[in-house]
């Protein structure tokens, strides 16, 4: 194999995978886990692979997306339903410029091609195993927590993969969350 192909498997494997079932049902243990694991990779990495879901259709896509918001409530101590995620929506490969709105995204499979581009890194190939989901912070998610959570965008070939998107209830949410007011865009 060459140089730059083990390099595309490596940055590949850098997206942290969350066993799902340990937030939902893996007792205090399993769930602080699950929190951290979901908050430091959406932090950190632009994106969180995830495992343990019941389906890949729109409506499973958006629980799982409801739970990982939930997970991230967690994570910074905050009161459910905080980040108020309003509809669901099926969408196709992000645009240029992604809908303000988006709190998540949550990509059925990871077919070959599927790319994250976290803020100040380059794009970078994600691979994932059959049955795992990728899932993204998006814009409004970003604004929510004052930049500590960047925006990420995600691209994946047209046509192979089924996504949803979360977003707000309503276009006016998009200030930062007072808890995020005073705090830099990395947590500082």
């Amino acid at each position: 194999m060459s140089a730059s192909g083990e390099e595309g498997k490596a940055a590949a494997r850098k997206v942290p995978r969350v066993d799902l079932r340990k937030f939902l049902a893996g007792g205090v243990a399993g769930r602080r886990e699950a929190v951290a694991l979901v908050g430091d990779a959406l932090r950190e990495e632009g994106a969180v692979r995830v495992e343990g879901q019941d389906g890949d259709d729109g409506a499973s896509l958006a629980a799982v997306g409801s739970h990982l918001l939930a997970a991230l409530e967690d994570y910074f101590g905050l009161a459910a339903g905080a980040f108020g995620a309003g509809r669901a929506m099926a969408i196709e490969p992000t645009p240029p410029s992604a809908d303000a709105g988006t709190l998540i995204v949550v990509l059925g499979s990871v077919p070959p091609g599927t790319e994250v581009e976290a803020p100040d890194r380059p794009p970078r190939p994600v691979a994932a195993h059959p049955g795992e989901l990728l899932a993204a912070p998006g814009p409004a998610l970003s604004r929510l927590t004052g930049g500590v959570v960047p925006a990420a965008r995600v691209r994946w070939p047209p046509g192979a993969a089924l996504a949803v998107a979360l977003t707000l209830p309503s276009p006016e949410l998009t200030a930062a969350l007072p808890e995020f007011r005073d705090v830099g865009p990395h947590g500082t």
